[in-house]
């Protein structure tokens, strides 16, 4: 089971991947990356920064022995958002299908998890002139956890697209009481995150 990286360095776990992209370690390792350098995850060519939007990114987690199948933390420590970028392997399941899989382990994860709200939100950024749209299937789900060293109210949401031969899965939790200024800086976050892959 991979957890979402948190706030302040604490781990904690958000239970929602478990069984979706666990390669056959099963264990995480931590990739070796510079702090100041950005990192590139050569199998995709996903390129990370070390700061994005005033997210600094935190743990790269390889999950198999070839590295296909990792994940990627960035915190926002001022609003207490934790972001985690995975990237892994894609099945012949189809979208619809693996998102399914996404929001029920949310679900099964968290007793109680209650369905905000689920649309299909097209991303847009720009590079040298040329636009590009990322259509994510997204949903939002609110639950009770222990989150960035205390008990409280928190807003998770999954974003899922399928980019080749691979899935690129975005889990963003951050206190339900912060989510108007969290949402502000996750629609600037985004953006300069998809920026990132080479073409």
């Amino acid at each position: 089971m991979k957890s979402q990286q948190s706030p302040f360095r604490l781990l904690v776990f958000l239970g929602c991947l478990a069984g979706l992209a666990l390669g056959a370690a099963g264990t995480p390792t931590t990739i070796p990356t510079t702090a100041h350098a950005a990192f590139k995850h050569e199998p995709s060519g996903f390129i990370f920064p070390p700061t994005i939007a005033g997210f600094e990114r935190e743990k790269a987690l390889r999950y198999d022995q070839r590295g296909e199948d990792i994940s990627v933390g960035y915190n926002d420590d001022q609003k207490l958002i934790a972001a985690t970028v995975y990237i892994y392997p894609r099945e012949k399941e189809d979208v619809d299908a693996h998102f399914r899989r996404v929001t029920d382990d949310i679900k099964r994860e968290h007793a109680g998890a209650m369905l905000v709200s689920q649309d299909k939100p097209v991303i847009q950024w720009k590079r040298a002139g040329v636009a590009e749209e990322w259509l994510f299937l997204h949903a939002t789900y609110e639950f009770k956890s222990f989150f960035a060293r205390q008990n409280r109210e928190v807003l998770s949401e999954a974003y899922l697209m399928a980019k080749g031969p691979r899935w690129l899965l975005i889990r963003i939790t951050y206190p339900k009481d912060g989510a108007e200024a969290a949402r502000k800086a996750i629609a600037a976050f985004l953006p300069e995150l998809l920026r990132g892959p080479e073409k």
